[in-house]
């Protein structure tokens, strides 16, 4: 049965049971279309410490000292296994929804498609890795480069490798947004970006709550630490050398709550879009999509759904690790 069957203050009622039924195993599956059988959806609150554990990872292993130093294997290896746990995930996901038998109809299979491919942590990778990237392009924007201007803390050799991972951020974080599209993209088209336009209301609420987080948070860490800025480009340097360390360590770790709110946003508009069109009503659509995620049977079915099986314990590798 439906535990939350009626919208709150405006009373609507929506359907009598949940998309939760059991298997012949005696497992509980989560159905968000006739068809789609999988396991239980993450509750929200699972997703914001996934994307957190993430986005603090990189920013603990990524953390650059000014002026740049040439020990960047460090790097080198997170961003490797990075693009290895998204393409092994992916390439598990997508052919799970490939192989999903019993679809009567197109429309049918490729609503499941959308739905197991919108679970996947695509946009707290592109997000974090592009917001690295813009820090860190705005971070080394007056480091020296002058070749004659001698500095013993200044290793040319560490910038131009610096310049490279710089580069490699944005190749990840552009590859993941591509791929997304390409394999997720018809979906897009069809349910995320109407449900996104019809509950403009909840985009609007998560792109702002995130984006004003950023905002706050940047004020609060980054503006304090700015110094005068001088006509010397070499002192401009040595006087905002820690606003400028700030940026490039700290921007990043203030885009984890953006990165939370996209990824929380796409997933619920995914199921709310499936619900909305098999016609349970507007509000219904959205208070299901919001409050059926239920941790107690999430954590019950943990072992044997998530961990036990490749494709969603891979996902949540792909989902924890940096």
């Amino acid at each position: 049965p439906n535990p939350h069957p009626r919208v709150p203050m405006l009373g609507y009622p929506c359907l009598a049971s949940s998309h939760y039924c059991y298997d012949q195993l005696g497992q509980i599956r989560w159905k968000p279309t006739r068809k789609c059988s999988l396991p239980p959806p993450q509750p929200f609150w699972m997703i914001f410490c996934g994307t957190s554990c993430k986005g603090v990872g990189m920013g603990l292993l990524f953390w650059t000292t000014l002026p740049l130093r040439t020990n960047i294997w460090k790097e080198r290896v997170v961003m490797a296994i990075t693009v290895l746990s998204v393409v092994v995930s992916t390439s598990l996901l997508v052919k799970k929804a490939w192989q999903m038998p019993g679809f009567e109809t197109w429309w049918e299979h490729h609503e499941c498609w959308g739905m197991v491919l919108s679970t996947a942590p695509w946009s707290a990778n592109a997000i974090l890795y592009s917001i690295r990237r813009l820090a860190a392009t705005h971070a080394t924007r007056y480091q020296p480069r002058d070749y004659e201007y001698q500095d013993e803390d200044f290793d040319h050799r560490a910038y131009e490798a610096q310049e490279v991972k710089f580069f490699a951020y944005l190749v990840v974080g552009t590859l993941t947004w591509c791929s997304f599209l390409l394999l997720n993209g018809v979906f897009a088209i069809t349910h995320l970006v109407p449900a996104a336009v019809l509950y403009s209301w909840a985009s609007g609420v998560a792109i702002g709550l995130g984006f004003c987080i950023f905002r706050l948070g940047r004020y609060f860490f980054l503006d304090s630490k700015k110094t005068p800025k001088t006509a010397n480009i070499h002192n401009e340097w040595t006087l905002n050398e820690v606003y400028h360390e700030w940026t490039l360590n700290v921007v990043p770790l203030l885009a984890i709550p953006f990165a939370l709110c996209i990824d929380s946003l796409i997933q619920w508009l995914a199921a709310t879009s499936i619900y909305l069109y098999t016609g349970i009503g507007y509000f219904q659509a959205a208070w299901t999509a919001a409050t059926e995620r239920q941790s107690s049977i999430y954590v019950q079915n943990f072992e044997a759904q998530v961990l036990a099986k490749w494709t969603w314990s891979w996902e949540l590798v792909n989902q924890l690790l940096p």
